[in-house]
């Protein structure tokens, strides 16, 4: 059985989509029983790590100050060799984890995450030491075509995108006897639309441009009865007042916090209200999308194309009057039970994207 160490820059249950992705990974590897993962993940808060049992995992506290910095490298490299594994799959790239597999022989394979951040072009254009590294990685996986396109000149790259819990993002068998029983539970009301927003209080997320667009929904989509939660992390309490102000009581739901179980509240909502400027391959949209909700999403140049499509979306280029109607149109189109992605469960079921790494580190350790 090959043995893959995995670098997370986040252990659960600390809020990270690359972190996420990363532990789904590591429970359909484990499941199938060809490849014995062992975690390598810092943590603000290791007392509360919640991991599966029966997984080896090296959990290291982070410090904050530049002691305590060094000290959380120094743990990270011991983990990293005590970990006897054939190979480090690094989630985000991050230089000491990759310098201290390579210094003793391991193959790194680098999933990378969001393009302008850790794309290969992106990372050999922040120092020699940096771009050293890269030619001596076994595989870098690309999750979209942009990122594809960005690393492509390295002549190791892999396309293979997220993959998604079918066991647990998978649409109702019966979506409108579901959705009223979901939002009885939620105290959402039973008729009207229900619009989701779970970007929290990051503005790469969008929160500074929510209002303008909830009002603006209020007004050309009443006859729909719009109603708006808002859900997710949001550090700064300030934002949380600021939030209270501009979106006002009325039809609106404010849950100023990360939710750990997002389904009711996707089987609840008749669509996803997805702002953020800046992606990679963003969990919320995938998870959506396996449970057909219609989703509202801003452009993002190689985002969307491998998920989305008019009959499950709404993608503008720009919020105003024309997105807002069209995000109207589609939900009078789509109804509840409107939207069927099969296809697009089969593309991403976990269980295929395991299948697809069982085979890449196979590869990676024949060469």
């Amino acid at each position: 059985m090959i043995r893959v160490a995995h670098f997370l820059h986040r252990a659960p249950p600390e809020y990270s989509g690359a972190s996420m992705q990363g532990m789904a990974l590591i429970r359909a590897l484990r499941e199938q029983g060809e490849v014995e993962p062992v975690l390598c993940a810092f943590s603000a808060r290791p007392d509360e790590t919640r991991l599966p049992t029966g997984l080896e995992a090296h959990v290291i506290p982070l410090g904050t100050s530049p002691l305590g910095k060094i000290r959380h490298r120094r743990a990270l490299v011991s983990a990293i060799r005590s970990s006897r594994a054939e190979i480090l799959h690094v989630h985000g790239y991050y230089r000491p984890a990759i310098r201290a597999a390579l210094d003793i022989g391991m193959r790194v394979i680098l999933k990378t995450t969001m393009y302008g951040v850790d794309d290969l072009a992106t990372i050999a254009a922040r120092s020699a030491t940096d771009r050293s590294l890269l030619p001596r990685l076994s595989r870098v996986i690309s999750l979209t075509p942009l990122l594809a396109a960005s690393n492509r000149d390295w002549a190791k790259d892999v396309l293979i995108p997220n993959g998604i819990d079918l066991t647990r993002w998978s649409p109702p068998a019966n979506p409108e006897a579901a959705r009223l029983a979901a939002r009885e539970s939620l105290s959402l009301p039973a008729g009207g639309t229900v619009l989701l927003y779970t970007g929290g209080g990051r503005e790469r997320k969008g929160v500074r441009i929510l209002p303008d667009l909830w009002r603006a929904i209020r007004e050309r989509l009443r006859g729909l009865e719009p109603h708006l939660v808002v859900a997710g992390d949001f550090p700064d309490p300030e934002t949380v007042r600021w939030l209270e102000s501009e979106l006002g009581t009325e039809n609106v739901t404010l849950l100023p916090h990360v939710i750990s179980d997002l389904v009711p509240y996707l089987v609840a909502s008749d669509a996803l209200l997805f702002l953020s400027q800046r992606e990679g391959l963003p969990n919320a949209v995938l998870e959506a999308a396996a449970m057909d909700t219609l989703v509202f999403a801003l452009s993002i140049e190689g985002t969307y194309e491998s998920i989305l499509d008019e009959e499950n979306s709404v993608v503008v280029d720009e919020l105003g009057p024309e997105a807002v109607d069209r995000l109207g149109e589609a939900l009078v189109r789509t109804g509840r039970g409107g939207i069927d992605n099969t296809s697009f469960r089969e593309k991403f079921d976990i269980e295929r994207i395991a299948e697809r790494y069982s085979r890449l580190y196979r590869e990676v350790l024949a060469r």
